[in-house]
């Protein structure tokens, strides 16, 4: 623009100009601030509100209605706690008054928000204490919907928290071979059947393989082979193992394979009980069983007997079959109490030579006779009156 002034009757015409370069510059920085803060804000996959210094909503990007579903007359000048779970208020508001008291302070929360349709939602916040900064002067809450994540996470320590409490409840030994990393697992009970220290170093397989009895190490090796099968799943097998106090046990090994979509084994998961005991009543019992069978078999066979030899050769054949001698014999004692084989099997011409004919002892009564029993190096001695 042009003004005009006389001086001394001529005219002049003048115009001030100014630089308005940086200005501009400012200006255009702005709106490309404001476009870059909108893009942010309406396409974030996070929501963004601003609480004033009231500590109330002063501002919530589009993004955040998105996500919770509100609009902004359901939001702006509203308290935050009326969104915030019971269950969550109390520590929340405790968090951000330590935030409130450092200016820039930042710090991250996880919660559940309300939605709009009434839901409580897990949401993962990050505060900033904004409000020392002038123009702003606000608290700003970056945040992310984790409702799927948290409740998976929820799910997945309730599950790891139950598989605790089994294994401590069982009396197995449980353990979880990683093939990839090659890297195992054992629960409590594996450090306790086989004497482990559980505040050492994870034992490796080696370890465990050295725990086994020998004759039974190598077969389980060979039949773990079962892994490179893609048809098969699971193995069983009882083994023999250490313990603690240096005797073997007895044990019923159960085992697993997990595999990947081409069939290739990932991991193992095993178990041992030890059923030392078990197999110990079984023996008891099987014995037990032979023991009448023998009784049975020995009042069958005293029954079908023409002659008192007889009776002897049955009751000899029955111990044998019972108790599992190699040398056993009959002895009778007349009343003088002089030795008379009556019945014997594995005993030497020479030790029967040496031994008929002795008297080893004073006979107490002439209504008692002796039968003495011979096996390996022990004397078993059985006394029968008869009258």
């Amino acid at each position: 623009m042009l003004t005009s002034i006389s001086i001394k009757g001529e005219q002049y015409y003048y115009s001030v100009v100014r630089d308005l370069s940086e200005r501009k510059m400012t200006e255009q920085k702005l709106r490309e601030s404001e476009t870059l803060f909108r893009e942010i804000t309406e396409n974030s996959p996070s929501g963004i509100v601003l609480l004033g210094s009231d500590h109330r909503f002063r501002f919530i990007s589009n993004s955040a209605k998105r996500i919770m579903g509100y609009r902004d007359e359901d939001i702006i000048g509203a308290d935050p706690a009326k969104f915030t779970h019971p269950d969550d208020l109390g520590s929340l508001i405790v968090t951000l008054e330590d935030m409130l008291q450092t200016p820039g302070k930042v710090v991250q929360y996880t919660y559940r928000f309300m939605h709009a349709n009434g839901s409580w939602r897990y949401v993962r916040s990050t505060f900033s204490n904004l409000l020392h900064i002038e123009g702003v002067e606000a608290i700003s809450i970056n945040f992310e919907d984790i409702h799927e994540a948290k409740l998976a996470e929820i799910k997945l320590n309730e599950v790891n928290e139950r598989f605790h409490v089994l294994t401590k409840a069982t009396q197995d030994a449980i353990w979880d071979w990683d093939l990839l990393n090659n890297s195992i697992w054992w629960n409590e009970g594996h450090y306790h059947l086989f004497g482990f220290d559980p505040s050492a170093s994870v034992p490796s397989m080696e370890a465990f393989f050295k725990r086994l009895h020998p004759d039974d190490a190598a077969e389980i090796a060979s039949n773990l082979d079962f892994i490179n099968d893609p048809s098969k799943f699971n193995w069983s097998h009882e083994t023999r193992f250490l313990r603690k106090d240096g005797s073997y046990g007895v044990a019923f090994q159960r085992c697993f394979a997990t595999r990947d979509e081409n069939g290739k084994a990932t991991r193992l998961l095993g178990s041992f009980l030890d059923i030392t005991e078990l197999k110990q009543a079984e023996l008891r019992l099987q014995k037990k069983l032979q023991d009448i069978e023998a009784i049975a078999s020995l009042t069958e066979s005293v029954s079908h007997a023409n002659h008192l030899n007889d009776i002897y050769e049955v009751a000899m054949q029955t111990l044998i079959r019972t108790i599992g001698a190699d040398k056993i014999s009959i002895l009778l004692f007349d009343e003088a109490g002089y030795l008379d084989f009556v019945a014997s099997s594995g005993l030497s011409p020479e030790y029967k030579k040496h031994a008929a004919g002795h008297c080893p002892w004073k006979i107490p009564t002439r209504t008692l006779r002796r039968y003495l029993f011979r096996m390996h190096q022990k004397m078993i001695l059985l006394l029968h009156c008869c009258r």
